[in-house]
């Protein structure tokens, strides 16, 4: 087996350290990471009778000033058999470069990698996502929300005295105009029509000031549903990963429930508006808004949010990165470990894993107190302690772990809050109301018409009998008022704020629709997006109390030292960490270092063993 090293596709002498390369394979929550041992290579002059010496490759491209970009750089293991395996294909690093008269010494960093990803996209923003392209505004999902708080006595007694007095305004209008209308049966009292009509113009200008003051009390006490943009948590990890040309494989994001699960960022500006809303800020309108809707910060920050929100596993392979679940495998086991007789007899525990305190928390939000009033779901404590012991001096149980997830929880609105409530009952009351007032006005009109027509008639025959009157009444038009619509209605489901800021962003399940005002969050999203779930569901891997069919994370820690390992192994276990030990058992691989000069490799694996059997779990979950 040789190493093979192509600079700009163009094969090279290989470095003057080429032997001190050994390939790594760590198997840890970020997968199946292969490396380098060292990624730093000593470029000499060599003999440059064929011009394949990487000095004055690296030379060159330092010379032409491309300091800042990296020099491609791809390295291959020929079998020599017909099987050549690529284990690193990136680029040359010439900014940390040491420059000597016969050698250049540099680091090589393989693209497509964690850490590659790792260091480009912590320093990739998501405003930089969109000036790219890769994100538009048909992207973004406007969020309804409703103001919620609590009310005040002051508010309330307004509520109740303006309800009283707009309700017997109309009444006493409904009672007079009823007792007016029968003395208009005599069409030549032209008085009483004329009473009448003045009446209704009366009960017009009456019903638009009552729709006003409506508007004005529903705009004091209640506020109107407004909009926020937001994004899907799914769609803007594959957009900031299509912009590294990477796409996205997700049992966990890209399907239900948490597909449907959504961001709504930081929001510290409010909309000013005009009319019978000036004094009131915010979107009414979600087909005007100019808000962005994607996350405030850069796609790492992202990725790692969501890989500890779920305790995630990331896996980077042919440039897909899977996001899965942390016993996530890409195949079945393939590899037999050779019997060893010190793996047989030595091991280690995995004691520094064990964790006594676990706490998994999402933020409050200073600037919404429904965060902290509705605060069950928001934080989890799961406690590992002896079931007993002789004395606790001697307990050993220690360990802390918080998962602080960076996100506040949005809440769902369930039902009406007082001032609502009271609101909707006089809204469907008053509406009733009005509507009848106007249909027995508008009766009451084309009553009064028929005898205005009748009265015009009879003055144009006195004019025929040149009995000239300079008189004309002038028909009534009727009351055309859209029926009052209670704005009460279709706010349970809605996103629930104290306020139109967001100073910690929200995570939300609201499902994909056309119309916003539908966009209301899911029923489950309380179940879901809640830390008792998410310890239930992702987290419980970490604990050493068997449960959810997993025996608990206790392991004895075995190694193994230079072991015969062929190029055929090598691309096996690359595959999978999984592998079975000398005896069959299912193990798992830790860790491998190949030396393909030697054909030799040193590792680490753990085999699931329960050594610690007087554990109990304790869940605490504060309201």
């Amino acid at each position: 087996m040789i190493q093979r090293h192509y600079i700009n596709g163009i094969e090279v002498n290989a470095p003057l350290n080429y032997k001190e390369l050994e390939i790594e394979l760590n198997f840890d929550q970020n997968g199946n990471s292969q490396a380098l041992s060292s990624n730093t290579f000593d470029w000499g002059i060599g003999d440059n009778t064929e011009n394949k010496d990487g000095f004055t490759f690296v030379n060159e491209h330092f010379e032409k000033g491309n300091v800042f970009e990296g020099l491609p750089h791809r390295i291959d293991i020929d079998s020599q058999k017909g099987t050549v395996h690529t284990v690193s294909n990136g680029f040359i690093d010439v900014r940390k470069a040491v420059f000597a008269h016969d050698k250049i010494t540099a680091t090589s960093t393989e693209i497509g990698k964690l850490d590659w990803l790792a260091e480009m996209a912590d320093s990739k923003s998501f405003t930089l996502i969109q000036e790219e392209g890769f994100i538009t505004k048909d992207d973004y999902i406007q969020i309804p929300y409703c103001i919620n708080k609590k009310q005040s006595s002051f508010e309330t007694l307004i509520t109740a005295i303006s309800i009283f007095v707009i309700t017997d305004k109309l009444q006493e209008q409904i009672t007079d105009i009823s007792e007016k209308t029968a003395s208009a049966s005599n069409p030549f009292e032209a008085t009483v029509i004329i009473r009448l009509i003045f009446r209704i113009l009366y009960i017009v200008i009456l019903l638009s000031a009552i729709i006003s003051l409506l508007i004005q009390i529903f705009r004091i006490l209640v506020q109107p549903v407004k909009y926020h943009a937001g994004m899907y948590v799914v769609d803007l990890i594959e957009k900031g990963l299509k912009s590294f040309g990477l796409t996205l494989s997700s049992s966990i994001l890209q399907k239900a429930p948490f597909n449907q699960m959504a961001i709504l960022p930081e929001k510290y500006t409010q909309i000013e508006n005009t009319g019978v809303f000036a004094s009131v800020a915010g979107l009414f309108n979600p087909k005007n808004s100019n808000e962005t809707g994607y996350y405030n910060g850069t796609l790492g920050q992202l990725l790692d949010a969501m890989k500890s929100m779920f305790h995630a596993r990331i896996i980077i392979l042919d440039n897909v990165l899977y996001f899965e679940k942390f016993d996530y495998e890409t195949s079945s086991p393939k590899y037999t470990l050779p019997d060893l007789w010190d793996a047989r007899h030595e091991f280690e525990l995995n004691t520094d894993e064990f964790i006594s305190n676990l706490v998994i928390e999402f933020q409050r939000d200073s600037s919404d107190r429904n965060t902290i009033q509705e605060f069950k779901g928001t934080s989890v404590q799961i406690t590992t302690s002896l079931n007993s012991t002789v004395d606790k001096k001697l307990q050993l149980t220690n360990g802390l772990e918080r998962v602080a997830i960076p996100f506040s929880l949005g809440k769902r609105k369930t039902e009406l809050n007082t001032t609502e409530s009271v609101l909707k009952t006089f809204y469907d009351g008053v509406g009733v109301i009005i509507n009848a007032l106007v249909t027995v006005l508008n009766a009451i009109i084309t009553a009064i018409n028929a005898l205005i027509r009748i009265l015009n008639k009879f003055i144009k025959l006195l004019k025929a009998i040149q009995i000239k009157i300079k008189f004309q009444i002038k028909e009534v038009p009727k009351i055309n008022i859209d029926t009052l619509i209670n704005p009460i209605d279709n706010r349970i489901g809605m996103l629930k704020m104290e306020s139109d800021f967001v100073n910690v962003p929200k995570l939300i399940m609201i499902p994909r629709n056309s119309n916003a005002l539908n966009n209301k969050l899911l029923s489950n999203n309380e179940s879901v997006l809640n830390a008792l779930y998410l310890f239930n569901t992702f987290h419980y891997y970490k604990s050493f109390i068997p449960q959810n069919g997993y025996a608990g994370n206790q392991f004895y820690l075995r190694k193994f030292d230079k072991i015969p390992f062929t190029f055929d192994d090598f691309d096996v276990i690359l595959q999978n960490n999984k592998m079975f030990d000398f005896e069959g058992n299912n193990n798992t691989l830790l860790s491998l270092k190949f030396n393909e000069d030697e054909q030799t490799a040193i590792g680490t694996y753990k085999q699931q063993k329960q050594y610690a059997n007087n554990l109990i779990q304790t869940i605490y979950e504060p309201e």
